[in-house]
C-alpha cells in the first residue's frame, strides 16, 4: 500500500500479536525463535498477550519478566 503511493514501506513498523496458535511464553526461547521466525518475515514490534493463570493465554509470568529484563539490558 505505502509502496504504490511513493512511501518508502521501511519505515513502517509492523506490528504482530502472539499467542493465538503460536506459544511465545513457553519459555524464552519459544519467546526468541517466535520473535526471529516473524523478524524474517519483516514485523518490527512483538505483542504478547499479558500472562495468566488460566487458558486461553496461561502462561508463567516469570518468562515474560525474564524476556523483559533480557530486551531492556541489550538495549543499553
Amino acid at each position: 500500500m505505502y509502496g504504490s503511493i511513493g512511501r518508502p514501506t521501511d519505515d513502517v513498523a509492523k506490528l504482530i500479536l502472539l499467542g493465538h496458535i503460536e506459544r511465545p511464553l513457553d519459555s524464552v526461547d519459544a519467546f526468541f525463535e517466535l520473535s526471529a521466525k516473524y523478524e524474517e518475515m519483516g514485523f518490527t514490534d512483538f505483542v504478547v498477550h499479558w500472562p495468566r493463570s488460566e487458558e486461553p493465554f496461561k502462561a508463567d509470568l516469570g518468562v515474560l519478566e525474564e524476556v523483559s529484563q533480557y530486551l531492556r539490558t541489550a538495549q543499553l
